[in-house]
């Protein structure tokens, strides 16, 4: 037992020390700013936000491991003409045309809702044999024909400036519908006669099957990044 516990701390031990070696060479690879100079940059706030908590940490590992981590501060100027390559490359990725695709073995699909966090918008989405709302950050879409399994094209874009560090997530959810059959039990007062020829009123019971209307959902997800980086080139 004592043999097991000793190897067990060894293997923890081996496992943290290889994982502290690989924060420590990527903390050695990443850009460094100052507060102001991310200021500086033209990149969207919520991007600058993003930097910030990036050096933030930076900084603490940085002073928790002197010997071993050495921040390279980067030119504003030098940071801002790569930023500007990847914002134009961004804008155009975005454009790129998405699919999402749903399909249910049981009923048929009626309506599809698409949604796409805050930071974008949809600028084109389109299905054979559907009715488009688009809302901009939310697309319903109603199925005419009512197929089992459809594929949605849709394109974005920024809603208010490009943003790197934020990926697109769209969320679609397709509403099905199924006819089943459903016993009912039906009850009726009719008039008959009794032994003596008089007439009485009874109640019958009758059993009959209804079509009943069922509802359900599919959902689907799609997070991407318009556009990846090199750290070490920004």
């Amino acid at each position: 037992m004592k043999n097991n516990n000793k190897l067990f701390l060894t293997i923890k031990e081996e496992l943290k020390k290889s994982m502290l070696e690989k924060v420590t060479d990527v903390v050695n690879d990443l850009p460094y700013y100052s507060n102001d100079a991310i200021d500086k940059l033209k990149i969207a706030d919520e991007d600058k936000e993003y930097l910030k908590k990036v050096n933030s940490f930076a900084e603490q590992y940085a002073n928790a491991n002197k010997d071993k981590v050495i921040l390279k501060r980067r030119t504003v100027t030098r940071s801002q003409d790569q930023l500007d390559i990847l914002k134009k490359a961004a804008e155009e990725n975005v454009k790129k045309t998405q699919t999402m695709s749903f399909s249910t073995k049981q009923g048929k699909i009626k309506k599809i809702e698409l949604s796409v966090n805050s930071q974008y918008r949809f600028t084109s989405v389109s299905v054979k044999g559907a009715n488009v709302s688009n809302s901009g950050d939310k697309v319903v879409l109603n199925l005419t024909n009512k197929p089992s399994e459809v594929t949605v094209s849709y394109q974005l874009g920024y809603a208010n400036g490009v943003e790197l560090f934020t990926p697109a997530a769209v969320k679609g959810t397709a509403t099905t519908t199924q006819t089943i059959k459903e016993a009912k039990t039906k009850e009726e007062v009719v008039e008959e006669k009794d032994k003596n020829g008089k007439k009485v009123k009874k109640k019958k019971s009758s059993i009959a099957s209804e079509n009943k209307e069922v509802e359900g959902t599919i959902g689907e997800t799609n997070s991407y990044y318009p556009v990846t980086f090199d750290a070490k080139k920004i």
